[in-house]
């Protein structure tokens, strides 16, 4: 395995993604005050802020076609979400309009249609799908047409999170995946073809892989330099967000862990 330094700032930032086309990153970062939206080249340079929201914004999440990035916003005392969409070459976020209150980590349907979202409301069904610019939330458990995908992976807490997964087709709850282990918070996973790439709850510096067809883990690497977030891009690169507010890229394979 291979570390390369991406993004290094002496402030906070974290959960970096590529964009589908791999050209840019999206992440969140303090460098210019509170948490706000920042893209950049995928070498890191030339890095754009994209929200000046004066909240705490994150878990940014690219549209299919790369033209803009879903992200939620959170109140100073982070009880009140909402999430935004970004056209990345206007900049400016516009709220995602819907009659679902206080929803929050967004994620795009595979045909930009739709955007899943959570709810903080007290005794909310689990997921939730908006058109993507703004309208009706309809809780999955009712939604059964005009659904592309397969199954949504969530994060059921903020740390040491049981990654679940629920049907898009309708009809059925939310399911643990067998010999998945929990993670070190709701941003240190993400899903590829074929598996998830994790952080595991208790080792954020060990880089794990879950592999959905014979569902059990493998590791892909061990470094004390990673630590909060994994995001993947073929073939094989994983960049991370670290505590010293590195961004870094790894190209790795998974190994067989017995």
């Amino acid at each position: 395995m291979c570390l390369h330094i991406f993004i290094f700032s002496t402030r906070r930032q974290n959960n970096a993604q590529y964009s589908p086309d791999g050209r840019l990153i999206a992440f969140e970062s303090t460098r210019a005050g509170p948490w706000d939206l920042w893209i950049s080249n995928a070498d890191g340079t030339n890095p754009v802020q994209l929200s000046r929201l004066n909240l705490n914004t994150g878990h940014p999440r690219w549209s299919p076609d790369g033209q803009k990035v879903a992200f939620h916003a959170l109140s100073a005392n982070l009880n009140q979400p909402e999430v935004y969409v970004v056209d990345i070459s206007e900049r400016v976020p516009r709220k995602l309009v819907t009659n679902l209150k206080m929803p929050f980590d967004p994620s795009w349907s595979a045909d930009g249609k739709w955007i899943y979202v959570r709810s903080k409301e007290e005794n909310a069904p689990e997921i939730y799908r908006v058109p993507s610019g703004g309208g009706q939330a309809i809780p999955l458990s009712t939604a059964s047409e005009g659904l592309v995908d397969e199954v949504l992976y969530f994060a059921d807490q903020r740390y040491r999170s049981t990654i679940r997964g629920i049907s898009l087709r309708g009809g059925h709850g939310a399911f643990p995946l067998d010999d998945l282990p929990p993670v070190n918070n709701w941003n240190a996973w993400t899903t590829v073809h074929g598996g998830i790439y994790f952080l595991p709850a208790g080792l954020p510096d060990s880089l794990r892989y879950y592999d959905f067809a014979p569902g059990r883990s493998a590791t892909c690497s061990n470094s004390r330099k990673i630590s909060a977030t994994a995001y993947p891009f073929p073939p094989m690169a994983v960049i991370f967000s670290t505590l010293s507010s590195t961004i870094w890229r790894s190209h790795s394979t998974p190994n067989a862990d017995n």
